[in-house]
Parts: C-alpha cells; structure tokens; sequence
C-alpha cells in the first residue's frame, strides 16, 4: 500500500491511498481501487487540477503523479497498463451506479452444412425454404364466389345445393401443419358444416446423403411414379385412396384423392403453395371425373387464403 498526499491550493486536500494492486499471472486482470477522501473547504477557486463544485461541495481531482505511480507498478509487473477511470463532474441529478456488467456476450459461430436436396421432379420432402403450416382464411371476392357456383354445377350440384354452400363458404378455414419435412401434411379444414380431417403422406425422391453420387431419379419417368398411396376419408365421408408429392423443388405439394364414386366417379387433384412472400397461400382444386367428356376442360377453382392474425 501506498499514499499520496496532494494539495494545489491551501484549501482543499485530497488523499488518494492505492488500496490493492495483486496479480498472479499475466493473464489475470489487475484490480486497483482508488480512495479518495476530500476534505471540507469553502473555496470555489478553479485550477488546473482541481475543479470545485460550490452547490454540492464536492470535488473531481486529476492527480498526475498518481497515475505516474500506477504506471510504474504495471510497468514492473510487466502486466498490459491501463488508464484509470476517473469520476466525472456531478450534478444535482441522481447519479447512482450499479456495478452490473451491460456487456452483451458474442452469439457462437456455428457452420450450417447445406442440405443435400433431391434429384428429381417429384420430391418426399418440401424445400427447407418452403413451409406452408398456419392457419388460413379464405379471401372472398365476387369473382371466386362465381367460379366457385360454376365448379359446384360441374360436380352436378343443384341449384339449392349450390345456393347453401355459396353462403357458407365465406366461413372456410385451414388449418395445416407440415411435419417430419414435409413428409406428412395435415389439413384440418373447418367451416359450418363442420372439420374436414386428413393426413396426406408424401413420397417420391429423398434426398441425397453426403456421400452419395446416385443420379438414378433423374431417369424416373415420374408421370408414370408409383407413389404410396394411403386411405383416406373425403369430406363427405368417403375413403378413397390419396398420394401426395412435392414438386416445382419442392415448393408446391401436390395431392390426389383417387376413386371416389360420388359426382359421377372420378379424382380431385389439389396443388397448395405460397405467394406474395409467403402471406398468401394458394389452393388449385381441380375435378377429373371417370367419364370424359367430349370438347370440354376439367375446370380448376382456384382459393386464396390469408393467415389469421389471431392464430
């Protein structure tokens, strides 16, 4: 321990005493605290060292030599120096400090390894960048609600059916979850008639292990695929058989429910993905019936959806 006296003007003295200065090691940090002990005065003289604050009767001293010593010491601990932290000038205000440490940690690096993506038209899993689960509402607009009347008529509705369900479909909800990456994909829709709940298990190409070079299905005829197809209840409780996919990369599911015998027999095809920066999903319903018919196209209904805000 050490202390200094140090005094520019007969009516102030100030004693600073080094109280600890210890290091073990190079590598620890040094501690050095700093007393200091003013002493009363009444003089409001301003120095170049000293400079008196007449309201609170406190002072913010400079003490050069001081610091000159702590330098010395460092220097023969042959530890890094640092200046020290004087106090600032005080005001009238509450200047309580606490000796909490602010400091934000560093986040760790971690390196993300690409996915080996699937070779192939026909995905099992969706693109990481693709992920369609949230609750969705269904936009209504004049224009839908006429395709949507017209599409009803081509499944062979009558017009009482077709008035019903126009006035209900404003109310469609759905809510998907995609899971195992994307390998499952469940919709549970809802509107007033009730939930629609199904699970829709998608194959095709797989991706690709590190270490594997295997190109094979890039020569898959994937218009003639076999897909796994698993049982499924319609939402007018039929079960008929579905399979699903990924496709355009794996940005777009696709889905069929094959062999139901209602509307005249035939398939519904579905195709469900994002747009306008993934605030909007789109769903393209198309009905492919058993018997064709001469001269006319299978008319596709296309439903946009929004999420809810709630959910």
């Amino acid at each position: 321990q050490e202390k200094s006296t140090v005094g520019t003007t007969p009516d102030i003295q100030v004693v600073q005493e080094i109280v600890s200065l210890t290091a073990a090691t190079a590598d620890e940090e040094v501690v050095v605290v700093v007393k200091e002990e003013v002493l009363p005065t009444v003089s409001t003289t301003d120095t170049t060292e000293s400079i008196i604050t007449t309201e609170t009767n406190e002072a913010v001293v400079v003490i050069e030599p001081v610091i000159q010593k702590i330098d010395a010491v460092l220097v023969d601990l042959d530890l890094p120096k640092e200046e020290p932290v004087l106090p600032s000038p005080t005001t009238n205000q509450d200047t309580t400090t606490t000796n909490q440490d602010t400091t934000t940690p560093a986040a760790p690096k971690t390196t993300i390894q690409p996915q080996q993506l699937p070779i192939g038209e026909r995905w099992a899993i969706a693109n990481p960048s693709t992920n369609l689960s949230g609750v969705w509402k269904i936009v209504m607009t004049d224009n839908f609600a006429i395709n949507y009347d017209r599409y009803l008529l081509e499944l062979g509705q009558p017009g009482l059916v077709r008035k019903v369900a126009g006035s209900i479909v404003d109310r469609t909800v759905e809510d998907i979850e995609q899971m195992d990456e994307g390998r499952e994909f469940c919709i549970k829709g809802k509107n007033i008639r009730g939930i629609w709940d199904r699970t829709l298990i998608s194959s095709g190409a797989e991706a690709m292990d590190d270490a594997s070079d295997d190109t094979t299905t890039d020569c898959i005829d994937w218009g003639n695929y076999n897909h796994l197809r698993t049982k499924i209840l319609t939402a007018d409780s039929e079960e008929v058989l579905s399979e699903a996919w990924w496709g355009t990369e794996g940005t777009v599911h696709h889905s069929w429910l094959l062999g139901t015998k209602k509307y005249g027999a035939g398939d519904f095809e579905s195709r469900r993905y994002l747009v306008d920066e993934g605030k909007t999903l789109v769903c393209e319903s198309k009905w492919h019936p058993k018997k064709k018919r001469k001269n006319k196209e299978n008319k596709t209904l296309v439903w946009h959806f929004v999420r809810d805000a709630g959910k």
